[in-house]
C-alpha cells in the first residue's frame, strides 16, 4: 500500500520525513520529524493532509487494529498541541483521515482549526469519533462550513465541554431548532470565554433559549452573534 506524494508537496515531506523517503511515504516505515514547525500556508497544510490520508489508507489496508501508531505522526501532533487545516476543502475521506489521526494521537491536542473547509454534516460526522477523544481541546474552530446538523455540533461540544474556552461555529446554516440544541450543549462549557456564532440563519424565536444557555457561561467575555435576527417581525 504505497502512496506516492505529489512533487508539489515535497517541501513539507522534507520537513517531516527522512530525505530518502521524500517522494514515497510509507506509513509503516520508520519516519521521524526533521522540522517540527507547524505548516505555514495552504500548500504545506495540503501536504500534511496528504500524509495523514496515506497513514489512514495504510491502516485501513492492513486493518486498523493490527497497525501500530506512527511515532512520527504522534510526535508531530504532540509538538504542535493542535491541528489546523483551515482554507483546505475537506472531502469526507479526508475528514475520516483526520479523525483517525486524532483518535490515535490526539490526547494532547488543545486546538483544532477547521474553519473555511467546506465541510458537510457527513464530513463532521465521520470526524466526530476522533474529535471527542481529544478531551484537552480548548479552542475549536468549525466556522464557515456547510453544517446544518446541530445535533452533531452539540455532541462534539458536550464531549469537550470540560476545557473549551473558544468555540467558533459561525457562518453555518443551522437554523433555529439546531441552534437551540447547540445552546443546550454550550451551557455546559463553564470555561467558555469566546463564542463566535454570527450568520447561523437564526430568528428571534431561538434567541431566548440561547441567551438563557449563555447566562450559565459565567466566564464568557466575548460574544459574536451578528447577522442573526434579534427582534421578532411578527
Amino acid at each position: 500500500a504505497l502512496v506516492d506524494i505529489n512533487p508539489d508537496v515535497a517541501q513539507i515531506c522534507q520537513r517531516f520525513l527522512h530525505p530518502s523517503n521524500v517522494l514515497t511515504a510509507v506509513p509503516a516505515r520508520t519516519m521521524w520529524p526533521v522540522d517540527l514547525r507547524p505548516p505555514e500556508n495552504e500548500n504545506e497544510r495540503g501536504g500534511l493532509l496528504q500524509l495523514f490520508s496515506a497513514y489512514h489508507e495504510h491502516a485501513r489496508y492492513h486493518g486498523e487494529a493490527s497497525v501500530k501508531p506512527s511515532p512520527m505522526i504522534g510526535t508531530v501532533v504532540k509538538s504542535w498541541s493542535g491541528l489546523a487545516f483551515s482554507h483546505i476543502r475537506l472531502s469526507v475521506s479526508q475528514c475520516s483521515a483526520i479523525g483517525y489521526v486524532l483518535t490515535e494521537h490526539g490526547t494532547d491536542v488543545e486546538k483544532v482549526n477547521l474553519n473555511w473547509c467546506h465541510m458537510s454534516d457527513v464530513g463532521l460526522t465521520v470526524l466526530l469519533p476522533g474529535l471527542v477523544t481529544c478531551t484537552k481541546i480548548k479552542e475549536l474552530y468549525l466556522g464557515f462550513n456547510d453544517l446544518h446538523d446541530g445535533d452533531v455540533l452539540a455532541s462534539i461540544i458536550t464531549a469537550l465541554h470540560a476545557r473549551l474556552e473558544l468555540v467558533s461555529v459561525g457562518y453555518n446554516p443551522v437554523g433555529d431548532a439546531s441552534f437551540a440544541v447547540l445552546g443546550n450543549a454550550l451551557c455546559q462549557c463553564q470555561h467558555l470565554r469566546v463564542l463566535f456564532a454570527p450568520y447561523m440563519h437564526n430568528t428571534a424565536h431561538a434567541m431566548p433559549a440561547i441567551c438563557d444557555a449563555l447566562d450559565q457561561c459565567q466566564q464568557l467575555v466575548r460574544l459574536f452573534m451578528y447577522g442573526n435576527e434579534v427582534q421578532s417581525t411578527g
